[in-house]
């Protein structure tokens, strides 16, 4: 049963970030989304704030998925820390 657990939880995770770069890699479709989780210009990058309210999840949990996404190399940060910190498409 434990098993079955993690393997639910590892694919939901993984769903989750192909959102994230499904939803950078093609504005037009996802306007609606954009609007809905405040992203004021896919093109410059998205945020942990747009990723919590595109996922619906914490702070925490959006944050490790772009730092999954950023150790797979399919997203960079730009930014050091705080508000100015964005993520976009490598």
């Amino acid at each position: 049963m434990r098993e079955e657990a993690h393997e639910a939880l590892t694919e939901r995770t993984q769903n989750r970030k192909q959102k994230i770069l499904s939803l950078m890699d093609s504005e037009a479709v996802h306007q609606e989304e954009l609007k809905a989780c405040n992203v004021e210009d896919i093109k410059k990058g998205i945020t942990c704030d747009n990723v919590e309210k595109l996922l619906d999840v914490s702070n925490a949990t959006a944050r490790k998925y772009l730092n999954e996404l950023e150790t797979e190399n399919k997203i960079k940060q730009i930014g050091d820390s705080g508000r100015d910190v964005y993520y976009t498409l490598i």
